[in-house]
């Protein structure tokens, strides 16, 4: 008996400056994991970053990767444990949304998923050169998952990295560093001991970063300490949680006098808190109750919703921990006899998920991976209807962004993938309106051909099982067997 369960994460906001009221756009969402058939981690990092950007040439942008209870995610992921460094770091879910119809342009990402002890000065270094910019970053455990993103005549940056030596923190560092104040735009950290900056143009007026701490049970006292931050020009860049207690990560940055931010500090069940404002942070505590900031200046803060979408084991699909009864193409991935695939199934039924949830206007902020005291997984959705902009850029692709698919990209396996793609384009043309269907070759000795997907009937079925039968033969596989998962409905 198979189990997968299927999880949550934590969101990282991308919003720029302002725009058209997000009630004016309805938005579409696409769930984005890892999908290549390697195990290592440089394949695995690979394979995400090539997903994510295929889409960001259709137009989408991140707008959240997945963060929240790190064990929740391992067992929803399917992470391998990978020694004491935890689990595969890059198998991470990416939520990447964009206006619906709207003009939308082109994008391009960078993930990288560093450990506190993983060098990254030379990393940032080349990124920085090859234009890329800080946009998002998630805690995960032990894990920063964080997003770089190129975008056309975009003003350069500096990105350079700290980590505690010599008794001084990274933070106290930067901080001495000749010329950092000045230039100081974004400050990201990658554990409790090692982070970076993003350096812009000098300023008059230096920057600066404080972290605030308080229990969970006084977590909202903290508000009497960032106000009068908040109005000298300090924003809420980070809420983290570290065992029982809750920061607060504080930035002014270089330039910066003033602020009408008004900061919000919440802490409730689930998806209750923070129900309007800019969401700046949220973390999950370990009984599930999520603490979170918002920024509620201005005459009209934005609307936020929050969802608690459970996990149960769904027998129909052979016990995979799902948010409810599978459809015919979910429960049709989870048949593959491919291992990326229920990753696969996962980020397809979460999409339905925040489709049917959304509200008009709304589009995802947070997606947090949570627990409660009885153990049920679940996740909890954020969304906005934040005025979102569109900043200048080459229009994107218009054609139909490309689905997700398992890579067939393991050693060896490079002949088996091109008889494959000729199988199934055919098998595509043959189905036509009997369903959705494919091939997949086995990748070794004596196992059979599996034949996948949905069709609308039990004669439709006999009929694709006999067409898909004499396309193996036609194209020179006629010994192998078929193993036929294909799933009727009326």
């Amino acid at each position: 008996m198979r189990m997968f369960v299927f999880v949550v994460l934590f969101l990282a906001l991308l919003v720029p400056v302002a725009a058209p009221p997000a009630a004016a756009l309805s938005w579409e969402h696409r769930v984005v994991v890892p999908t290549t058939m390697r195990t290592d981690e440089a394949s695995v990092a690979a394979s995400l970053e090539a997903n994510v950007n295929q889409l960001a040439a259709h137009g989408y942008e991140i707008v959240a990767v997945a963060g929240g209870d790190a064990a929740v995610l391992d067992t929803l992921l399917g992470r391998r444990q990978a020694g004491a460094g935890g689990a595969e770091r890059p198998v991470a879910l990416v939520v990447m949304a964009r206006p619906a119809g709207g003009r939308a342009i082109a994008r391009e990402y960078r993930l990288l998923h560093p450990e506190e002890s993983t060098p990254l000065a030379d990393t940032l270094a080349r990124l920085a050169a090859d234009g890329f910019a800080y946009r998002a970053s998630e805690l995960d455990g032990p894990v920063t998952h964080l997003v770089f993103e190129r975008r056309e005549g975009a003003e350069p940056v500096e990105l350079r990295a700290y980590r505690n030596q010599f008794r001084k923190s990274w933070m106290e560092q930067l901080l001495a560093d000749e010329g950092v104040p000045a230039r100081l735009r974004a400050v990201v950290p990658v554990g409790l001991g090692a982070g970076f900056v993003e350096l812009g143009s000098p300023q008059e007026s230096p920057g600066d970063v404080r972290w605030l701490s308080a229990h969970d049970y006084d977590f909202s006292t903290l508000e009497e300490k960032v106000a009068p931050l908040a109005r000298s020009g300090y924003g809420v860049e980070m809420v983290r949680r570290r065992e029982s207690n809750f920061d607060l990560l504080m930035v002014r940055p270089a330039g910066a006098s003033g602020s009408a931010a008004r900061f919000d500090l919440d802490a409730g069940s689930w998806g209750a808190p923070c129900g309007s404002g800019r969401l700046a942070g949220a973390a999950v505590a370990a009984d599930g109750r999520v603490f979170c900031a918002a920024d509620r200046g201005g005459a009209a803060p934005p609307a936020n919703r929050g969802y608690d979408l459970t996990v149960r084991p769904i027998a129909k699909a052979d016990d995979a921990l799902l948010f409810r009864v599978p459809t015919c193409s979910v429960e049709a991935r989870l048949r593959s006899r491919r291992a990326p695939s229920a990753r696969l199934a996962f980020a397809l039924q979460l999409e339905r998920e925040i489709a049917r949830n959304l509200e008009a206007g709304h589009r995802v902020t947070r997606l947090l991976a949570a627990a409660d005291g009885n153990g049920q997984r679940r996740l909890v959705l954020f969304t906005s209807d934040a005025a979102v902009a569109q900043p200048r850029g080459r229009a994107a692709d218009p054609g139909p962004a490309p689905a997700l698919a398992v890579l067939l990209d393991t050693v060896g396996d490079d002949l088996t993938r091109q008889r494959e793609a000729a199988i199934n384009a055919e098998l595509a043309s043959a189905a036509g309106e009997d369903g959705s269907l494919w091939i997949e070759l086995p990748t070794r000795r004596g196992a059979p051909a599996t034949l996948l997907g949905c069709v609308r009937g039990s004669v439709a079925r006999d009929r694709v099982a006999d067409v898909a039968r004499g396309i193996l033969i036609r194209r020179g596989q006629g010994e192998l067997r078929l193993d036929d998962r294909v799933i009727s409905f009326l």
